[in-house]
C-alpha cells in the first residue's frame, strides 16, 4: 500500500481506534538502540498539552506528556469522547486513556486509570 493511501486512511480513523492500530504497531516494531549505553528502546504514542494564558499574557506553559495507552479491552471506553478522558500512573509516568484498564506503553502491564 503506497504511504500516502495508507496515511490517508488512518485519517480517517476515529481517534480511540487509531491509538489501538498504532499501539499494535509499535507494539511490535523494535525501536533502535541510539546509544551504546542504552539496553533497550521503544516506541509509544504521546499526547502533549499546555495552556495559554489568556490574551493578557500571551506565553504558553510548558508542555505536559502524557503517554497514550491503549485499552485492555478495545470494546471498553468510558465515554464516547473524542480525546481521553482517563489519567493515571504508571511505571514513573503519566499516562491517559479511553478506558479505567489500559495496557502500560513501557511495561505492557495492565494498569488502572480514573
Amino acid at each position: 500500500m503506497p504511504s500516502n493511501s495508507l496515511v490517508d486512511a488512518l485519517a480517517q480513523v476515529p481517534e480511540n481506534e487509531l491509538v489501538q492500530i498504532l499501539s499494535k504497531a509499535l507494539e511490535r516494531r523494535a525501536a533502535s538502540v541510539g546509544r551504546p549505553e542504552w539496553e533497550e528502546a521503544r516506541y509509544c504514542l504521546a499526547r502533549l498539552y499546555r495552556f495559554h494564558e489568556g490574551a493578557d499574557l500571551p506565553t504558553p506553559t510548558e508542555w505536559t506528556v502524557l503517554l497514550i495507552a491503549p485499552s485492555l479491552d478495545p470494546k471498553e471506553r468510558v465515554e464516547d469522547k473524542l480525546e481521553p478522558s482517563q489519567e493515571g500512573g504508571h511505571c514513573g509516568h503519566t499516562l491517559t486513556g479511553y478506558a479505567k484498564l489500559v495496557i502500560c506503553p513501557i511495561c505492557g502491564e495492565r494498569a488502572e486509570l480514573t
